[in-house]
């Protein structure tokens, strides 16, 4: 029965990632625009890409909120009490989930790296843009990284140097990171109200984190450091122990968590339009700012009849969001470079050549690995 509940989608969570996964496909087209001779779309897609994949990172951010709330809920589930988790037994699910297709990527990455680099592509805008094939790039610190989850670190001293395909995994390092800590965090605080204050305080955090990193470090320090983004981790858990709390209430108030979701989507909307990052104070704030307003919108929208009613085709991107965001970059390559066109029907097409993808793998590959290493795990 437990793990029925476990595996039971909530649509909204979905339908949020469906949002986010976009948002980041829309704002990596954009990498497209130079690799091959495809004219410009007619107005309202070029403005409408322009608006909607403005800030990539905010579709990662989405991502860390909803990582954080689902990963609190499994492990509530699964143990019957947040505080009651299996370190062990935590670790061993986190590294059937991640390892598996993060190691077909890399291979599959690094298999077209050396392809260009022994055929002498490396000078090709595209070849550049997404792979980087200078071999001097891959060395010991290069696996280390990708093996220990610090890519991110890496990446505060060679940002410039790498290709998109491998840009992608500092959000994956970031996560990995924070999820190292969090079973021992559930297990030392033991009850909700030390959980409770332990998670404000990691929020509140960001920001000063995010100051300093930026004094000292500059955007991109900011960018990458990790505490600069664990405040929307912890918001993510803060987010699942809300909704526990006041779920059964709302259930019953369906006009005051419609006033949720469409208040917190507004707040994370105009965040998302109107934030520079060039400007400091927004810098610092407009993340917590915009992870409060996703936080306010998804506490309604768990609660919200109306969105047991989202058609299924919305939900895919969202349920396929992790397979998606690690094949996108390699996808988005080989699309760019072939396909001719209107940029909408490019990215049409772009889309469902990743669907597919990422469809056939998850069947394929990555819930038979997950299988096979936890029931490897568990004897």
């Amino acid at each position: 029965m437990a793990q029925e509940r476990i595996e039971q989608r909530l649509k909204s969570i979905d339908f949020a990632r469906t949002i986010s996964i976009l948002m980041v496909l829309a704002h990596h087209f954009g990498f497209t625009r130079d690799l091959s001779a495809t004219p410009s779309a007619s107005a309202w897609f070029t403005d409408f890409m322009a608006v909607f994949g403005r800030h990539g990172a905010y579709g990662v951010y989405t991502f860390f909120i909803v990582s954080g709330f689902l990963i609190a809920r499994m492990t509530d589930l699964r143990y019957g009490s947040i505080f009651q988790v299996n370190p062990r037994d935590f670790y061993c699910r986190r590294i059937a989930r991640i390892w598996p297709l993060l190691f077909l990527v890399v291979v599959v990455n690094l298999f077209l790296v050396f392809y260009a680099n022994n055929n002498n592509l490396g000078e090709i805008t595209a070849i550049r843009q997404f792979l980087s094939p200078q071999s001097s790039l891959y060395d010991p610190w290069f696996f280390v990284s990708l093996l220990t989850f610090t890519f991110n670190i890496l990446l505060q001293v060679r940002f410039d140097e790498y290709g998109l395909v491998w840009i992608i995994l500092w959000s994956l390092a970031v996560e990995e990171q924070f999820y190292l800590v969090f079973p021992w965090l559930c297990k030392w605080t033991k009850e909700r109200k030390k959980l409770l204050s332990v998670l404000v305080i990691v929020f509140m955090g960001g920001m000063l984190c995010r100051v300093l990193s930026h004094h000292f470090g500059g955007a991109l320090g900011a960018a990458l450091h990790s505490f600069c983004h664990f405040d929307l981790l912890a918001l993510g858990i803060l987010l699942f122990l809300a909704n526990t709390h006041c779920q059964t209430s709302l259930q019953n108030r369906q006009t005051l968590c419609s006033f949720l979701f469409l208040s917190g989507f507004v707040v994370a909307a105009f965040v998302y339009v109107f934030a520079k990052e060039t400007i400091l104070l927004h810098y610092v704030f407009a993340q917590s700012l915009f992870g409060l307003g996703v936080f306010v919108s998804l506490l309604g929208a768990l609660s919200c009849a109306s969105f047991a009613r989202i058609p299924a085709f919305l939900l895919a991107p969202g349920f396929l969001s992790y397979g998606m965001y690690f094949y996108h970059p390699i996808v988005l390559l080989f699309v760019g470079i072939t396909l001719n066109g209107d940029r909408g029907a490019v990215f049409g097409a772009f889309m469902l050549a990743l669907l597919c993808v990422a469809s056939l793998s998850y069947l394929f590959f990555e819930r038979p690995s997950n299988r096979l290493i936890i029931g490897f795990c568990s004897r």
